[in-house]
């Protein structure tokens, strides 16, 4: 017996007790795959494209453009993580685009206000839809959502008092 991380769909499993669990996701993960055109990356690749489009974010002696190139990087792990959490909770198909989520970030902390400029002026911005400081996209109505908006407020509610 061996724990066993699958890199296609990223489904942590045992490989003699767990297989029918992970071959459900496996299959699920090739229709999504099918019907998306491509996959979120897995988490562990998310982190590490995002250590370093962090890094270059904050390295003002790189060119804006560089800077700005790393910034919609970050954004795509955070899109990524945000549409693996909505296939997981079954709501990927109303996940929004790339291009419409980039519009609804909000993350004023992770990226300076002179690439927020571009982001918006190329994204457009529809901020208001996720809150500052939350980096996953919620159905309207849900709990999950209601909870993201809480937290926001609960934790503005520290930092101001």
């Amino acid at each position: 017996m061996a724990y066993v991380i699958c890199n296609y769909c990223q489904c942590g499993y045992d490989d003699l007790t767990d297989m029918a669990i992970h071959t459900r996701r496996h299959n699920k993960y090739k229709g999504i795959e099918n019907q998306l055109g491509f996959l979120p990356a897995g988490h562990a690749t998310r982190e590490q494209i995002a250590d370093k489009a962090k890094s270059e974010i904050s390295n003002t002696a790189f060119v804006m453009d560089v800077r700005y190139r790393a910034a919609v990087t970050l954004l795509r792990t955070y899109f990524d993580a945000s549409l693996s959490n909505a296939i997981d909770k079954g709501y990927w198909k109303k996940h929004p685009s790339f291009e419409s989520f980039v519009a609804m970030i909000n993350l004023l902390e992770a990226i300076p206000v002179e690439i927020q400029a571009l982001l918006h002026r190329e994204f457009g911005n529809t901020l208001g839809e996720i809150p500052p400081g939350i980096r996953y996209w919620y159905l309207p109505k849900s709990n999950a959502r209601k909870l993201s908006f809480l937290e926001f407020e609960k934790n503005r509610g520290r930092n101001n008092g």
